[in-house]
């Protein structure tokens, strides 16, 4: 007959039985030790010894035997007070459990030092900058997006948007920003290439919006000066504009260059150090940031994304979503590692969610570890327990046994030198 295997529960149920054969035999081998002492016919120092250790042994082990047997069942089926306590306190020691294991293994003080250890950030960037593995995350997001979006509340993520954004701009000085981001971008190169655009545009204007800016030199020249004198200062006006447009395309050395440059390193400067244009800039944010801008902007940008993944096809001949997914994420994670404290900064931040979610929600994992434990059957409980640490508590009454003997015998060397 084959032999099935053995599950760990039996395993486990075949060692308690064991222990408590051997613990059991050693009570009953004291216990004969004992009772034989009354038939030796000569009496003396050792027979006496050997049976006060023998007597102290056998309390010891029936001592032992009733507080471990008590703590699963009745000492042999007799209701006596106080024992069978696993079964008749299971809710009090399940709500006991569970504020133990809340307040010593799930506040967010402890969980997040686990997670400053774990390093979870450079883990999770060394895994995805894998292809492999970023492939594998694109899939999985790929293949999960059209049910989320069916699901999603538009309105609750769109929400979401406009908190994240007013959230993270409030505390951020933007004026400054935007002087450096200016400083970077414009280039001498760039300055001059502006300027010969920003020209450019002037012309155009002049032109396109000739037939206004005539009757607009008419309105204010006095009224006893005749229309062609008009119109050769509107021509005057766009001849200057095209010698100064011809010149700054011409000579890249012209003094409206340098002008032009200084006006905007002025302009950068003040953004980056007036205190008075900080201050602007500032009420401008806020005025932004309070106003119905945002909320549209959040429900156009969700909408924008919503829109893009739910479009994706997968015979479409443009790249896959998977593979900008993909790239996307193994960047991600290049860029993670080469940052250290952008890895800090995501490290920070799970510790403080786990924080949050621990104050938050501790106390439910709490009740819910109680609230299992209630629902379990008190005699079904009181054995799973007995089978994961009765082996252990089998020792106790081996040792009382052995214990037991060893104090009755110095008792009894004691009593007998000091007779």
């Amino acid at each position: 007959m084959e032999n099935l295997p053995v599950t760990d529960e039996e395993r486990k149920a075949r060692d308690l039985a064991r222990m408590k054969r051997a613990a059991t035999g050693l009570l009953v081998g004291v216990t004969l030790v004992f009772s034989a002492t009354f038939f030796v016919p000569t009496h003396g120092f050792w027979l006496e010894l050997i049976r006060a250790m023998a007597e102290a042994a056998m309390v010891g082990a029936l001592a032992d035997w009733f507080a471990v047997t008590a703590l699963f069942r009745h000492p042999l089926g007799i209701p006596i007070p106080h024992t069978a306590i696993i079964p008749h306190r299971k809710d009090q020691i399940g709500a006991g459990l569970g504020r133990f294991i809340q307040h010593n293994f799930l506040t967010g003080e402890i969980i997040a030092r686990r997670l400053r250890v774990l390093q979870l950030s450079r883990k999770i960037a060394t895994w995805i900058s894998t292809p492999e593995n970023g492939a594998h995350v694109a899939r999985l997001a790929a293949a999960g997006a059209p049910g989320v979006l069916n699901v999603v509340n538009d309105r609750s993520v769109q929400q979401f948007i406009a908190h994240s954004i007013q959230t993270h701009l409030k505390p951020v000085t933007v004026t400054p920003i935007v002087g450096q981001l200016l400083d970077s971008f414009l280039t001498p190169d760039r300055q001059r290439i502006l300027l010969r655009q920003l020209v450019d545009a002037i012309l155009q204007f002049t032109q396109d919006n000739q037939e206004a800016i005539r009757e607009r030199i008419k309105a204010e020249t006095p009224w006893w000066i005749p229309v062609a004198i008009d119109d050769k200062i509107y021509q005057r006006i766009v001849r200057h504009i095209e010698q100064i447009d011809i010149q700054i395309h011409e000579d890249e050395n012209h003094p409206l260059h340098l002008q032009f440059s200084e006006t905007l390193q002025g302009v950068v400067d003040d953004l980056q150090h007036s205190d008075d244009l900080i201050r602007k800039g500032e009420a401008w944010k806020d005025d932004i940031l309070g106003s119905i801008i945002v909320p549209e902007t959040s429900k156009d940008l969700w909408e924008s994304i919503k829109s893009a993944l739910s479009s994706v096809r997968k015979d479409d001949e443009s790249p896959s979503i998977e593979t900008t997914l993909q790239e996307g994420i193994t960047r991600i994670g290049t860029a993670l590692l080469a940052n250290p404290d952008l890895l800090q900064k995501v490290d920070d931040a799970i510790e403080d969610v786990a924080r949050r979610v621990m104050e938050a929600y501790g106390d439910e994992i709490g009740h819910l570890i109680a609230h299992t434990i209630q629902q379990w059957d008190p005699d079904r409980t009181s054995r799973k327990i007995e089978l994961h640490v009765g082996r252990d508590l089998q020792y106790i009454r081996i040792n009382g046994t052995v214990i037991g003997g060893l104090v009755g015998l110095a008792l009894h060397l004691l009593t007998t030198v000091t007779r």
